[in-house]
């Protein structure tokens, strides 16, 4: 197992090092002089020497090639850079903003698979039902509905017209529980939704699957209860699949964040991202994009390892 985790954290590097480099490249080539937004937010009030000498001192004067190394050397040692936007440190603004987005994203994942695995099973179990067919429909609508589309919707019906819900903000659950609790509520749901609608038609398809098994029906012919074989043998070889749709969902999640939090106005990473962009603040954007290629790679290498939890045939070597 040790030298499994050794060998996938050595074939995660180059996919690093391509996804980083090429956000680095790209960034450089856009509209906009990186000198200029940082010393001058983005007007030509320096002359020629001047820029020149700040290129010099940024290291912009090399190939791009030495450029990208420089800053990954420093990125190694933790230094991101400083945000054109907010004269602070890269690194300090997304460890103040990462638990937020981690908040959200993963309150939204756990209600997600609270609701989606159960419903997933009791439609495949119970298929061509009334049951079935109301899962079916709303796993379609999840997966069709833009999540902008959702959230305004929500906004209408529980702030506007129900004044159930507060429409926007951010309380962390250590403070006011409570609150956060009900200002998480629909920014997890325009989140989950459509996360549970993937994984919910996912465990249909594997369940069905599964309880076509010829191991299935031995259980049953020996008088085994339904509960107890679907529990026993038919989900835990049914999730793998699962496992797998969930750790590819850690990328939509995060993506989908960047909509939600400028949506509800929750000071996350990706609001953060959205504002760095606009403002040609290319430190913080490479340091968000570095984070979150990081996440993702982390999260595939998890889902690798739950396999052997869930099936101990699997063997890494």
């Amino acid at each position: 197992m040790q030298a499994y985790i050794v060998k996938r954290l050595l074939q995660a590097v180059p996919l690093l090092l391509l996804v980083t480099f090429a956000t680095y490249s790209l960034i450089l080539i856009l509209p906009g002089d990186p000198v200029l937004a940082l010393f001058t937010g983005g007007e030509a009030s320096l002359d020629e020497e001047q820029l020149a000498a700040a290129r010099a001192k940024l290291g912009l004067d090399k190939p791009l090639p030495v450029q990208y190394a420089l800053w990954l050397k420093r990125a190694l040692q933790g230094d991101l850079g400083v945000s054109t936007q907010t004269s602070r440190e890269v690194t300090e603004e997304l460890t103040k903003r990462l638990p937020v987005t981690a908040q959200v994203g993963l309150t939204a994942l756990f209600f997600s698979l609270l609701i989606s695995v159960p419903a997933g099973v009791l439609s495949a179990v119970w298929r061509n039902s009334l049951l079935d067919r109301v899962v079916t429909v709303f796993s379609v609508a999840g997966a069709a509905m833009p999540s902008f589309w959702i959230g305004m919707l929500l906004i209408l019906l529980l702030s506007v017209r129900l004044h159930l819900l507060p429409p926007v903000g951010y309380v962390s659950f250590l403070e006011d529980p409570l609150r956060a609790l009900k200002l998480m509520a629909m920014p997890c749901l325009v989140l989950g939704w459509q996360a549970a609608a993937v994984i919910t038609r996912q465990t249909r398809s594997a369940v069905l699957e599964v309880l076509r098994e010829d191991y299935v029906r031995t259980a049953y012919a020996k008088g085994l209860r339904q509960l107890r074989v679907i529990g026993l043998h038919v989900l835990r070889n049914a999730l793998l699949p699962v496992v797998t749709v969930v750790g590819l969902l850690i990328g939509p999640l995060l993506a989908g964040s960047v909509i939600v939090e400028q949506m509800f106005a929750i000071p996350g990473v990706g609001r953060l991202l959205v504002s760095a962009v606009l403002a040609q603040d290319f430190p913080t954007v490479q340091g968000v994009v570095l984070v979150v290629a990081v996440a993702v790679v982390t999260a595939n290498l998890l889902t690798d390892l739950a396999y052997a939890v869930l099936d101990p045939r699997i063997r890494y070597r």
